[in-house]
């Protein structure tokens, strides 16, 4: 399957080669909210010296200097300058590089804390939002994935009724949203025409947000995917951005608790795990890369035995990698020798992650579960309808017995057959996430 290589950083390389990288199935960058404020270590060239007549300068001056500063200085202003708090808080927020990610499917079921993993109180403060949809059809989805479309235009799941809730469940949950990209995973040809439901939405913005929309779809010359995006312009609909690419931040996590809490963590925790794993090949592509071209120009033929293909120019042996997958062997990422060592690390490090904070987590739920019938089912049981009644971060807007977790939990369990636990390939498949109607947290 074709990827996008967005990922990918081009030449000339500004910064290291980033082996913590984070890249969702369709090869697209997505990064943890803890990460992007995170600072890179400090050059040794570089002071740390206090500066104390910071408080002299004049005020355009301080805001301009503030407006200089990345991600991480500004959050550190924030929690740390009560001087510098307000303009710090202004600039951060308002970042036009930066869109936080927010599952459509969870919107339009409605948004309850139940059935999101992030933090609700956060969400409350970001401007600019990216709404995913792996598949735009999946609006018309109810709560139980069954697809229901209404032909009446006022109708809850006509476009324009899904549009409509999309919203008014968006601005529940993000008062404070300005900007909004709806994005979809599916590939599209090269030349596919805008979704109608894209097109609704265009059509349709709320109050005071400005709104666009986005379609994953193969290159010109179909070797890659890529992002194009479109926006209303003066009543007509057109492409602003052929080949776009943006900053996606998933918002931090909710305090995972109890034992409900115990089964989302372990999910979450899933899912990083594998924007890990799908990193890692985009990691060699681009470790290849700057081995023959950052700061010198050395040609080399493709790694696959057979292909004489001779690269040239940075980026090349990426477009063709993807479009081939002539950088794997038996599916497994081949690594330079300089880079063995680290790689080995990492995928020790990934396979560690993976049986202690999934693999044991989930199969001492299963043991906790125990035979039909059993006390230690009953009591499990109990909690977990005692928390999604009771505790706000865990609330679904169904009865405990229907909430989609309890459902999923059910189905993980199987009849009474082996632990479930789950693959890459779950991941891969996708899915947006659900919820219910905007309720109490």
């Amino acid at each position: 399957m074709l990827k996008s290589i967005a990922s990918v950083e081009k030449a000339p390389w500004k910064s290291p080669l980033d082996w913590d990288k984070t890249v969702n199935h369709t090869g697209e960058p997505r990064v943890t909210f803890a990460r992007s404020i995170r600072h890179q270590p400090t050059p040794p060239h570089v002071s740390a010296a206090s500066f104390s007549q910071w408080q002299d300068l004049p005020l355009e001056l301080q805001n301009h200097t503030l407006s200089l500063c990345d991600r991480p200085t500004l959050y550190a202003l924030m929690q740390s300058s009560s001087a510098l708090r307000s303009e710090a808080k202004k600039l951060f927020w308002s970042d036009p590089n930066v869109w936080y990610f927010i599952p459509g499917k969870w919107l339009l079921d409605g948004g309850y804390a139940g059935e999101t993993d992030d933090t609700l109180g956060f969400l409350t403060r970001v401007e600019r939002v990216e709404i995913h949809f792996d598949y735009m059809s999946s609006m018309f989805w109810n709560q139980d994935g069954i697809r229901q479309v209404d032909s009446e235009a006022d109708a809850p799941y006509s476009t324009e009724g899904r549009v409509r809730t999309l919203w008014q469940n968006l601005q529940a949950r993000c008062p404070r949203v300005k900007h909004v990209v709806v994005t979809e995973a599916k590939q599209c040809a090269a030349n596919e025409p805008l979704l109608n439901e894209m097109a609704t939405i265009l059509r349709m913005p709320p109050p005071g947000v400005s709104v666009s929309v986005s379609m994953l779809r193969m290159s010109r010359n179909a070797a890659y995917l890529e992002r194009s995006r479109w926006q209303r312009m003066n009543e007509r609909i057109e492409i602003v951005e052929q080949t776009a690419v943006w900053q996606s931040i998933e918002p931090p996590p909710k305090e995972f608790r109890g034992p409900v809490g115990a089964y989302q963590q372990a999910y979450h925790i899933f899912g990083r795990l594998c924007d890990q794993q799908f990193a890692t090949r985009f990691i060699l592509l681009e470790a290849r890369e700057r081995h023959h071209f950052d700061g010198r120009t050395e040609p080399f033929t493709c790694i696959k035995a057979g292909c004489d293909i001779r690269f040239e120019k940075p980026g090349e042996w990426t477009v063709h990698a993807v479009a081939t997958n002539h950088d794997t062997e038996n599916r497994t990422q081949v690594p330079l020798d300089e880079h063995r060592d680290v790689f080995n690390k990492r995928q020790a490090e990934l396979k560690q992650m993976r049986e202690r904070d999934i693999d044991v987590p989930l199969l001492r739920i299963s043991k906790e579960w125990g035979e039909p019938g059993s006390e230690g089912r009953a009591n499990l049981e109990k909690a977990w309808f005692d928390q999604i009644l009771n505790d706000p971060l865990y609330a679904h807007g169904k009865t405990p017995a229907e909430c989609s977790t309890w459902q999923q939990f059910l189905q993980d369990q199987g009849p009474d057959e082996e632990p479930f636990t789950p693959s890459e390939d779950d991941e891969d498949e996708g899915g947006d996430g659900s919820g219910g109607e905007v309720g109490s947290e």
